[in-house]
């Protein structure tokens, strides 16, 4: 629906009009995602934001290297991300997908030759009152967030509608995150209501997660979902 990319020290906000608590409306997406803030971008906030009916993600704010071999870790740092009072239903994959999940590098083909990039990390990142509603996959996806990352006042509804094995939950905190979690509302997803993947310094408290999996295969004990 909208992109933004190779920007810093921006804010894409819906608050401009007061009769409007989300201002900016992305809808009905034909084949994609509803928000991507990706390449490059850093110092960024975004608010205000109603995003619904995408059969992709709703929000992507990432940078994955390639081979320019600009915006690898060693040589980009995506600070200062702030991600807070948007409004994101009905979407077939993550509700919001924040950092790249290939923490551990991931292989490009540059000029016919294989090569491991690794990509940048996070550091300065807060999401918080937020509304995730239906999502296919997971809720909240955070991952390669390695320093200051705060995930609080958040309601996660309904995560992980599709199935998908390996994207069930209602928070991830994912590879190489450290992040502070609380004050989260999860309720009636499919998945595991937070699940951990980090690196350490993770600190989980005050949340509050409500049925999480039960609807998922109830009477197969091996598929059973977890709250944390």
């Amino acid at each position: 629906g909208v992109s933004i990319e190779n920007s810093s020290f921006f804010r894409f906000t819906g608050s401009g009009d007061t009769n409007e608590f989300y201002g900016f409306r992305i809808e009905r997406v034909k084949n994609g995602g509803g928000v991507g803030i990706t390449t490059n971008c850093t110092h960024v906030e975004i608010d205000h934001l109603y995003i619904s009916d995408c059969p992709i993600g709703g929000l992507y704010v990432k940078t994955d290297p390639d081979c320019s071999f600009t915006n690898t870790r060693e040589k980009f740092t995506q600070q200062n991300t702030r991600i807070h009072h948007n409004y994101i239903r009905n979407v077939g994959n993550e509700g919001m997908y924040i950092g790249s999940t290939k923490y551990f590098g991931v292989q490009v083909t540059c000029q016919g030759n294989d090569t491991l990039l690794m990509p940048p990390l996070l550091k300065g990142v807060r999401i918080f009152r937020n509304i995730l509603d239906h999502t296919g996959w997971d809720g909240i996806q955070v991952s390669s967030a390695s320093e200051d990352c705060h995930i609080y006042d958040n309601t996660v509804l309904f995560d992980s509608q599709a199935e998908h094995l390996a994207q069930m939950s209602g928070i991830i905190i994912g590879g190489g995150s450290s992040c502070d979690c609380y004050n989260n509302y999860i309720s009636g997803g499919k998945g595991s209501g937070i699940e951990v993947h980090g690196t350490g310094r993770v600190k989980i408290f005050n949340n509050i997660i409500e049925n999480a999996g039960r609807d998922y295969k109830p009477d197969d004990l091996q598929a059973m979902k977890y709250g944390i």
